[in-house]
């Protein structure tokens, strides 16, 4: 019976070690994201297009554009914004319980500025053409964020952005079309963006410095026209301590990486965000193809100024 309750004895010390070491050891920490602006620039050289055929062009013009497919850059909102074209605000702190726990939170398309990077011939005139984002439509989806160590991890996101089309006269500047799609419904319709790439936060383990990788502060207190139509009609909040397109794994900043870019079926090397994909517009609302637009844009972090 000794021999028996000495190993019982034994049993239950090694228990309570087991348990008071699981106890310390330290339990995947919760991470929150403060609610903020997340400014991001839109790169050139074929990233960034839309598709004119989707729109109704000869209803405003009285012919269909030469070139539909235009390719397009951003265009800064503010010189106080360094080069920011376009502005996606999250309303709401978001809390992370713990590694690998998927956690969805609202995002708002603020302000888009983009613009074209040749001349878009209709009939016989060429215009300048700027895409905003219209104020008359939606604006809102989702972005899904996972930690996967303690300074930050991926996240993926899908939003609805309702396009304000400006069409300038490049000889005559005075004369301009607008096709607004919030207006023009449903004519035209919202064009559904996806993104997937990395984030990180300030105040993790690795110590991330935005100012010391590029990134431009987006400071509050910053008037911005955000639908193109001369009247500031949104005032930043500013950034919060989450950062999109950087990598997560330290030190900072990775080093450019390949993908393929479903939407154009291009192989090419970019800096973080590390993947986007952008998906045809309307198909969620089973439009018909007059009334979806195409708009094919890949985000990239703000480069050093």
């Amino acid at each position: 019976m000794e021999k028996n309750g000495s190993w019982m004895r034994r049993l239950a010390y090694a228990s309570l070690i087991a348990i008071l070491t699981m106890a310390a050891l330290p339990a995947a920490a919760q991470v929150t994201l403060g609610a903020g602006d997340d400014g991001w620039v839109t790169t050139g050289g074929g990233q960034t297009s839309v598709d004119l055929t989707y729109f109704p062009i000869k209803a405003f013009f009285g012919s269909d554009p030469t070139n539909p497919v235009v390719n397009l850059k951003g265009q800064p909102l503010s010189s106080s914004l360094g080069s920011i074209d376009t502005i996606v605000n999250r309303p709401n702190a978001t809390t992370i319980p713990g590694l690998n726990q998927p956690t969805t939170t609202v995002v708002q398309v603020k302000a888009l500025s983009l613009v074209s990077e040749a001349s878009v011939q209709i009939g016989a005139k060429s215009y300048n053409l700027n895409v905003f984002n219209s104020h008359l439509g939606s604006a809102t989806g989702t972005m899904t964020l996972t930690q996967t160590n303690g300074d930050g991890g991926t996240y993926n996101s899908s939003f609805d952005v309702t396009p304000r089309l400006k069409f300038t006269n490049v000889s005559n500047p005075s004369d301009i079309v607008v096709i607004d799609c919030g207006a023009v419904s449903p004519h035209c319709n919202d064009a559904l963006i996806t993104s997937n790439a990395a984030w990180v936060r300030t105040g993790g383990a690795g110590n991330f410095q935005p100012s010391s990788q590029g990134a431009t502060p987006l400071n509050p207190g910053i008037a911005v026209d955000g639908d193109g139509d001369g009247t500031n009609d949104y005032t930043t909040v500013g950034q919060s301590n989450f950062y999109a397109g950087y990598s997560s794994v330290t030190p900072f900043p990775p080093v450019s990486s390949p993908h393929n870019h479903q939407a154009q079926q291009r192989f090419h090397q970019t800096l973080p965000p590390t993947d986007c994909k952008i998906q045809q517009a309307g198909a969620s609302k089973a439009a018909t193809a007059q009334a979806q637009a195409i708009i094919r844009i890949c985000k990239a972090v703000i480069q050093p100024q």
